[in-house]
């Protein structure tokens, strides 16, 4: 199928009424019990897929009023859109593999998570560095988003929840959403933050598509019919203006899972290094480490050491990975990255080698600080030096493929230790293991076979993990949901 069909069978409909009727068709997505045999289309990435064709080829004179059927088809040629490609080009796979994957995974996220996480690693306890952050300075949520990280992404729940029942912003001018405004100092305050950070319109959207298209063109002209796969601007603004089909000028989410997607770490991440660049992300880094480090402490059992200084060749001080967990059956090595997958990644243009180049590091100095126990390094000596091994690298954002073959031959090995790499979530998935599962996590890494892919996320995610309290404490502790449990509502 090729985009030209698309955005042809596209062209038929009116911008308003196609949008209204994806919307529709995309809610019933959530809580329904859907057959596996058969086609549905109403997957969020799918929808937000169309979507962005649509508001850029779709007008507002209407020819075709859209059905169920113009919808679903719709979305089943954005399924099959064949991926541009060079001739006889080798990494054709990587090319269609990488782009859906990560498509998928970014709508796939807990909502708890996406909405308490942000508040939790940019608090001040997850500042455990030495240095002075750069940028993040007191009053740099404030200056950055008008409002906290807690508020950002509460407010994006809010907006989410509504969205679900085909809610538009502004919200409802009734007295139960007074516990909504009072939670955020009154409707003005709310408003004026969904405003700055979630609202933008039509034309708008068109010219950060435009821009996101071009691009790449620059960059490879075989790549001028990427369109479909380019940067789609939902996910920084997810509510557009001029979508109503009455005309009305209320805002509304084609895609409300894109709504979460802003409200959490990413969103602010983005958001940050587009006012204060690269200095951002040093002091992310800084707390992502950190947050790390305080998931890694709430667990009852191990021993959990922060990275520990030691003298290098030449006197010089340098530092072992970020965290050492000791469990009665292995060490693991913790190595924290604050990165995400560029946009260079996601769209296909980039191998897989290539695309996770920025956990290359990670890797070294995980394997460095195996040869350092190893050896006795003596400002290592609380480490036992004679259980196995393991490293975890730990980033920010989901690198799908990075326990690829392809990826883990490139790290040669100075110490022959098994590597994973996983997300966030797993982590703090992980963290909330019995000891006896921590010890079955070691035991079925160490038992793969050299040659084995080893997949952290999955081995964790079949074993029993339960709440993670820090979480769960961020979310009730949010004032939208304390406002909500005290008045006896459910949001």
């Amino acid at each position: 199928m090729s985009s030209r069909q698309l955005i042809g069978h596209l062209k038929h409909f009116g911008l308003r009424e196609f949008l209204s009727a994806l919307a529709s068709y995309g809610r019933d997505f959530y809580g329904a019990d859907l057959p596996s045999d058969s086609f549905q289309g109403n997957a969020p990435w799918l929808i937000a897929g169309v979507a962005g064709l649509a508001l850029t080829h779709c007008y507002y004179p209407i020819h075709t009023e859209p059905t169920k059927t113009d919808v679903k088809r719709a979305c089943w040629m954005f399924f099959n859109l064949e991926r541009p490609h060079h001739h006889r080009d080798t990494l054709a796979f990587d090319r269609l593999a990488i782009p859906e994957m990560y498509r998928q995974w970014s709508h796939q996220g807990m909502l708890l998570e996406d909405v308490t996480r942000g508040a939790l690693i940019f608090d001040a306890q997850s500042w455990r560095s030495a240095q002075k952050p750069a940028v993040m300075t007191a009053g740099w949520e404030e200056s950055l988003l008008g409002c906290s990280v807690a508020e950002f992404s509460a407010a994006g729940f809010v907006l989410y929840s509504s969205s679900l029942i085909g809610g538009s912003f502004p919200l409802p001018n009734i007295v139960e959403m007074n516990v909504v405004y009072d939670a955020f100092g009154g409707r003005e305050r709310f408003e004026q933050i969904v405003e700055r950070l979630y609202v933008s319109d039509v034309e708008q959207f068109r010219t950060e598509r435009g821009r996101a298209v071009d691009d790449i063109r620059k960059i490879d002209r075989h790549w001028a019919v990427s369109e479909p796969f380019a940067f789609n601007p939902l996910v920084r603004r997810p509510l557009l203006r001029g979508l109503k089909p009455d005309g009305s000028d209320a805002a509304i989410a084609p895609v409300p899972a894109d709504i979460m997607s802003r409200a959490s770490v990413e969103g602010v991440i983005y958001e940050g290094l587009e006012f204060h660049g690269s200095d951002f992300t040093g002091d992310v880094g800084s707390f992502f480490e950190g947050y790390v480090g305080r998931q890694l402490e709430t667990m009852t059992g191990p021993l959990v050491f922060p990275q520990f200084a030691y003298r290098g060749r030449g006197g010089s001080e340098r530092m072992t990975v970020d965290w050492i967990v000791v469990l009665p059956n292995a060490v693991i090595l913790v190595e924290c990255k604050s990165a995400m997958p560029n946009r260079s990644v996601v769209e296909g243009r980039d191998t897989f080698a290539e695309g996770h180049r920025q956990i290359r590091e990670a890797r070294k100095q995980i394997l460095t600080t195996a040869a350092l126990i190893k050896d006795g390094q003596p400002e290592l000596s609380r480490i036992p030096a004679g259980r196995p091994l393991i490293g975890v690298v730990v980033t920010l954002g989901t690198y799908l493929a990075a326990n690829d073959p392809e990826i883990i031959s490139d790290g040669q090995t100075l110490a022959d230790i098994p590597i994973g790499v996983i997300d966030v979530a797993s982590l703090e998935r992980f963290v909330t293991l019995s000891l006896n599962d921590a010890e079955a996590f070691a035991t079925k890494i160490l038992s793969a076979s050299p040659t084995e892919r080893i997949e952290p996320r999955t081995i964790i995610k079949d074993l029993h993990w339960g709440p993670n309290r820090l979480l769960q404490a961020a979310y009730d502790n949010l004032a939208v949901i304390k406002a909500f449990t005290a008045s006896g509502r459910t949001i």
